[in-house]
């Protein structure tokens, strides 16, 4: 959510449409693990019986994906590659990395080396915590 609020200010997104964007937002974070059984998402929409994950949803091919949703509706179809780009944005933090360019390559990329369940991990979701108060309080 922090990210939504950052891209209000950026795009000077006008606050009756936030619920809308959030919306698209929340479900783009948790879309990409569809393909992990013990995820949320996994048990909404089932794509782990047919991807491993980590694959073509952690992909730019699925970002492009979630882009036709702004045909649908603008605002959510926003929202939704947002959730998603900063999902696979964070996973890309993680050791594993993702396979950004899956199925053409499977050479997974990542841009750092915390661990899931880390201590750096804690000090993102912290500092993610700190941006989001900061913007609804003090800006």
């Amino acid at each position: 959510m922090c990210i939504v609020f950052i891209v209000f200010k950026i795009f000077s997104i006008d606050s009756g449409l936030f619920v809308i964007v959030s919306i698209g937002a929340i479900t783009g974070s948790l879309l990409p693990d569809c393909d992990n059984e013990h995820a949320p998402m996994g048990s909404i929409i089932p794509l782990w019986l047919v991807l491993k994950h980590r694959t073509f949803t952690h992909s730019v091919f699925f970002i492009l994906l979630s882009l036709l949703v702004c045909l649908i509706n603008f605002y959510f179809g926003f929202g939704l590659f947002v959730g998603v780009v900063v999902h696979i944005l964070s996973d890309m933090l993680t050791v594993m990395g993702c396979p950004l360019l899956y199925p053409i390559s499977k050479r997974y990329i990542s841009i750092s080396r915390f661990k899931t369940g880390s201590s750096g991990e804690d000090f993102i979701r912290i500092f993610a915590f700190l941006l989001i108060i900061y913007e609804i309080f003090i800006s």
